[in-house]
């Protein structure tokens, strides 16, 4: 769903996460799935650097870096 609010527009990103998760579901292995005793909660998005992979649980969720930013793996944060 758009909703225009003054000259900026919102988006409903529920349905493109649902669209996002199936995706990858069905594509790579889902990294937040580990047996390991301490599990790591980011991981790299193997689709573009400029959004990483946050766990929660056995769920994961693709968290988009903020415009002109990328995805450094090494710090586990979005940076330049």
């Amino acid at each position: 769903m758009v909703q225009a609010v003054g000259k900026v527009c919102c988006f409903d990103f529920s349905l493109l996460e649902k669209m996002i998760y199936t995706f990858i579901s069905d594509t790579v292995p889902n990294p937040c799935l580990t047996t390991t005793t301490i599990p790591e909660p980011y991981h790299p998005f193997e689709f573009s650097a400029q959004a990483f992979i946050q766990c929660n649980g056995d769920f994961l969720y693709v968290q988009p870096c903020a415009p002109g930013l990328i995805w450094n793996k090494n710090e586990q944060v979005c940076d330049r």
